[in-house]
């Protein structure tokens, strides 16, 4: 008996052993692998904020030379303070961007490749400035025609691709290795006991949870940087910058532009009475309506509470910026989500005949919104009528 009780006692504690051991075992390979997603999701972070920054990098270069190009068409100071703020940030954003390319050999060549074509292309900018300052557009235009400017930006442009595909390509491979990992783990948690393998998943999804929250989180605030969070629709800090590009664009082209300001009419009344949920609602609600009246080329965002704006690019004529207003008017005829009817009062101001910048083009349209307003509401006005008034 006591020879059995030994026996007993010895296979429990070599069965104590192995399990312990198994568990050890399993436990292990779950830090390991763990520790490997980790370390595999920061790689794929860090290879995504690298891009970016090369990006930035290259937008930087290009807004220095809209602000060059609007410079020279039109002399006005404002393309000057533009150019002069991009050319300052690209000295910076290649710093940055080089330093976190620190250990990267292939991105950093290629980074230290683009330095002196950068330099170059500050300089033709700066060249032209000058030369547009003391001899006239004509002499700065030859400059241009030289091409000089232009080779030095396809080159940077061409090196910037040859980053991101480094990138992309080292992206893949941490995504492929993430999913390795993640194979690994469930295959070893088959052969282990059943307890292990439970606690072992329970782990596994809390930090495969962790890591998705935070990815959500920075692609949620990188999306909230330029859109409103509530209509999705783009903010005004977006569409700000956008419509200087969109008139240095028009300028550039002897094009026109249209820019319908809206205001929704009786909207406090029903977030008043109803509630600020009611009142999200409806701007959520106004927001699709508009989107589904406006054109594909049209652009339009919420600059913030109940006020909207549309910039229709190429508008050939008031007659067409009109029977757009009309149909953002009818897009409400209907009461949305059970509310009082609203309605909108909206403004209507052309580029370059009411004004030539983006804080002058806002602020014509939006003095012929509340014109709108005065004459009745749940109209459109055009600026040049508004002012004729």
């Amino acid at each position: 008996m006591k020879r059995n009780v030994l026996r007993l006692e010895s296979k429990l504690l070599a069965a104590f052993v192995l399990g312990g051991l198994a568990l050890l075992a399993v436990v292990t390979f779950a830090a390991r692998e763990g520790s490997a997603y980790i370390d595999a999701d920061r790689e794929i972070d860090r290879l995504r904020d690298l891009d970016h920054a090369v990006t930035t990098l290259y937008l930087a270069i290009r807004t220095a030379e809209s602000g060059q190009r609007g410079y020279l068409l039109t002399g006005r100071d404002s393309y000057l303070g533009l150019y002069r703020t991009s050319r300052d940030d690209v000295t910076r954003l290649f710093d940055d961007a080089r330093s976190r390319a620190a250990g990267d050999a292939a991105v950093a060549v290629a980074l230290d490749a683009m330095r002196p074509r950068l330099d170059a292309k500050l300089a033709e900018l700066a060249q032209t400035i000058d030369v547009r300052n003391r001899e006239g557009l004509d002499a700065a235009q030859r400059i241009l025609l030289a091409d000089r400017g232009a080779a030095e930006m396809r080159t940077i442009r061409e090196l910037s691709e040859q980053i991101h595909g480094i990138l992309a390509a080292r992206a893949s491979t941490a995504q492929t290795q993430v999913r390795e990992h993640y194979v690994d783990a469930v295959r070893s948690l088959y052969v282990v006991a059943g307890l292990a393998l439970v606690m072992l998943a329970l782990t596994y999804k809390a930090i495969a949870w962790e890591i998705d929250q935070r990815r959500l989180l920075s692609e949620r605030l990188r999306r909230e940087a330029d859109h409103d969070e509530l209509t999705r629709l783009p903010n005004r800090r977006f569409f700000v910058q956008w419509l200087g590009y969109a008139l240095a664009l028009a300028q550039r082209d002897n094009s026109t532009l249209g820019l319908l300001c809206i205001d929704i009419d009786g909207f406090k009344a029903v977030n008043d009475a109803q509630g600020h949920k009611v009142g999200d609602a409806l701007l959520v609600e106004i927001a699709r309506r508009f989107g589904m009246a406006k054109r594909d080329s049209d652009v339009l965002a919420r600059l913030g509470g109940d006020e909207f704006v549309l910039a229709a690019a190429g508008a050939r004529d008031g007659r067409e910026l009109a029977q757009l207003a009309q149909r953002l008017i009818d897009a409400l005829a209907d009461p949305p989500i059970s509310t009082p009817a609203v309605g909108a009062s909206i403004g209507i101001a052309f580029f370059p005949d009411d004004a030539s910048d983006p804080p002058g083009l806002l602020a014509t349209a939006d003095a012929a919104m509340y014109a709108a307003k005065r004459a009745g509401r749940n109209r459109a006005v055009f600026h040049a009528v508004a002012e004729l008034g």
